[in-house]
Order: C-alpha cells, then structure tokens, then sequence
C-alpha cells in the first residue's frame, strides 16, 4: 500500500466488512492505512454497510469518521438494519466543510429524502441495540446453518469463512461453468446465487447470502440441486 500511494494521491477508498468476502481488516492494518493516508494528506472513503455484523465483535474496527480526522463514512439502513425499502443512508465525517459541499450536491441532484422514511430511520436508529440484536442472531444461526452444509459438501464446494456481514464467497469445484451452474439453479430451483464474473472474480466462484429467515429453506433446494448436478457428472 506505501508502494501504491503517489504525490498526488487524493483518496483512498475501502470497503470493510468487505463485500462479498466478508473480510475484516486486521487492526493494526486499519491503523497503518490512516498513517499513510494522514502522511500524503489523503482522504479515506469507507463503504461500512456490514458494520454491526462481525461474526465476533471483537473484531469490529472504528468507524473511519471516528478514526481519522480526513475520513469518510458511508452507512445505510439496508444492511445491518434490514430495513432496505427507507432507502436511507447517510454520509459521515469530520470534515464540516466537505458535509457542506456534499449536502449542496444532494440537494441539487435529488432534493431530498422521504421525510416518512427519514422518521422511521430514526425510530430504527434510537432502537438500534434491539434491531441489531435480532437480525446478528439471524445471521449467526444462519452461518452455523451454512457451517454444516459446506461441511458435509467438502468434495463440491470451498470456501474462506467470512468474518463479517451475510455475504460469502463460495468456489464450485465441480468441472462446469459457474455461469451456466448459476443459471441453471435458478432456472430448475429459483434460487439465486451471483457468479463471480459479476464481481471480477476469476475462477469457479458465486456470492451466496445468509441474511434472510429463510435459509434452512433455500439451502435444502440448493443442496438438492448440487447433488443431483454432481451425480450426472459422475
């Protein structure tokens, strides 16, 4: 990363809890980035929309807004909050100046929010302890869901377990293409997966999600799927 700044590097943009990985950066990594950032005087843009959902706790990282004096954050109610259909999210940082000029942008681009939207945000965001409580226990129930079913599926799919958020990236290990893997899935089970290509991941890789109640549900349609897959292969 030393390597990669240059005198006229402006900004550094990150994406932790990672999409679709479900990586978290290593503390002392967070803190080495903003040392560089602060040396070069750049600023540090952070997508954070899996924020709150660590797998462990322990490993969640400050908010980049909190962190660095020049830091950017970019959050959502979509995500940890689940609650996609506000459409709300927010933008924040130290910086007054910047939140200025980026508030006459929106304003000139959009206007503004849904105000009954923005009241129920709130509302989600004052009972942010209880939201957040319930939709972590959906997600790690789910993983240990997933947890069994990669396990027992060792011979047709890897994976590296995610750290964070409800997405995670699979490889199929079968001889086939992901794509035409994928589409058939949905065609035969109406389950999505999402290919690798999508992502510009090269290799036999899909995003698969685990955040909705229904896991146990799709995953026996897909697990039904992938075997008689691997049984025509022979």
């Amino acid at each position: 990363m030393e390597k990669a700044f240059r005198s006229n590097t402006k900004l550094l943009v990150l994406n932790y809890p990672h999409n679709p990985s479900g990586a978290v950066l290593e503390r002392e990594v967070f803190e080495g980035l903003i040392l560089l950032a602060r040396k070069h005087g750049a600023y540090v843009f952070c997508d954070e929309v899996y924020r709150y959902l660590e797998v462990d706790e322990e490993d969640r990282l400050p908010s980049i807004a909190d962190a660095y004096e020049k830091g950017i954050t970019l959050n959502v109610m979509t995500k940890a909050f689940g609650l996609a259909g506000l459409r709300i999210g927010w933008l924040a940082t130290q910086n007054a100046e910047f939140i200025q000029e980026v508030g006459s942008y929106k304003l000139y681009t959009s206007i503004c929010n849904s105000a009954p939207s923005e009241i129920l945000a709130l509302i989600a965001l004052r009972a942010k302890d209880k939201i957040l409580k319930r939709n972590r226990e959906i997600m790690l129930n789910n993983l240990e869901i997933l947890d069994s079913f990669m396990q027992r599926h060792q011979k047709l799919l890897s994976w590296d377990r995610p750290q964070s958020g409800t997405m995670a990236v699979v490889k199929l290990l079968l001889p086939v293409s992901i794509e035409k893997f994928t589409k058939e899935l949905v065609e035969k089970m109406g389950v999505l997966i999402m290919p690798g290509p999508v992502f510009d991941l090269a290799g036999n890789f899909f995003r698969i999600g685990f955040g909705k109640k229904n896991m146990r549900e799709v995953l026996n349609h897909f697990e039904q799927f992938l075997k008689n897959y691997a049984n025509q292969m022979g």
